[in-house]
């Protein structure tokens, strides 16, 4: 097996691993990447599932180091962003990440999960204390919108932390979820289940389970994949409306439990985030 076909299967294992665990991925959220070489990266395409990742299916191959270059020299509008990303992906067929971005500014093996544990303390006003109290080399991110705006925001922390892509970085994105950088697959893995068990452990955190009934859904929007999979009504019975609809049912009801303070999405992001041609995408493959 070659060193290329050694990387593909192991980002198909980290990505079915994490996929298959509702507690860090629901619905199509999440995704996962490998640098194969020194200009190609190998990622989860935009709107499939992670769990469902095999050697022909949910993943693609983008050039990373130009998407590097256009970041460090360009700021375009969205849609504009949208399709150079896609531009730099070698499959015409596929349509890489919202957030590649973020991944071809990162280390070798990079895990970015909606971990239901995690957004207990970045979906309220009191995670960042606790947050860098609980890990203190890690980045805090204050929320932007994902795809472009996140991408230059994380893009400039990196560049004022001055961390080594060659080293585990944990990023921590507010009202959004986890994103972990290492040097292989174990490291990677490993470092994200420590990451989760360490705030599980500190909080006391009960259980994940998926709802077995959808009850009304508070309008309010804790984060960006409620307004991808509970929008509409004819999206609310599907598996990713569920799954999506018990994260939040888990997270808001942990934060109440704990005596913390609700941190929602304003309106204005809220319609934002409607209106991201990337997002609109990701919806029109909800089943």
């Amino acid at each position: 097996m070659t060193e290329r076909e050694e990387k593909t299967q192991a980002l198909i294992n980290i990505s079915n691993e994490i996929g298959s665990n509702k507690a860090y991925i629901q619905g199509g959220g999440g995704n996962t990447s490998v640098k194969l070489d020194k200009n190609l990266m190998l990622i989860k395409s935009s709107g499939t599932s992670l769990k469902d990742m095999s050697k022909n299916y949910g993943q693609c191959v983008v050039e990373y180091q130009k998407v590097n270059e256009f970041l460090n020299k360009s700021n375009v509008s969205e849609i504009k962003f949208t399709s150079l990303i896609k531009s730099f992906c070698l499959d015409e067929e596929s349509r890489p990440s919202i957030e590649t971005g973020f991944h071809s500014l990162l280390g070798e093996y990079v895990i970015h999960t909606h971990s239901v544990f995690l957004n207990v303390l970045l979906c309220c006003k009191e995670g960042k204390k606790i947050i860098k109290e609980l890990f203190p080399s890690s980045i805090w991110v204050n929320y932007e919108t994902p795809g472009k705006n996140l991408t230059h925001l994380l893009n400039r922390r990196l560049k004022n932390t001055k961390r080594s892509l060659k080293k585990d970085l944990t990023v921590f994105l507010q009202n959004h979820g986890l994103i972990v950088s290492s040097v292989s697959e174990s490291r990677s893995l490993r470092l994200h289940e420590e990451i989760n068990k360490q705030v599980i452990d500190f909080l006391n955190l009960k259980n994940f389970k998926i709802d077995d009934e959808i009850k009304e859904i508070d309008k309010k929007v804790l984060f960006p994949d409620q307004v991808v999979y509970l929008d509409k009504e004819k999206e609310f019975l599907s598996e990713a409306a569920v799954e999506t609809f018990s994260a939040y049912s888990y997270i808001i009801n942990e934060i109440t439990d704990l005596g913390f303070t609700p941190n929602f999405l304003p309106e204005t992001e809220v319609r934002t985030l409607k209106n991201l041609e990337s997002e609109k995408y990701r919806k029109s493959l909800v089943k």
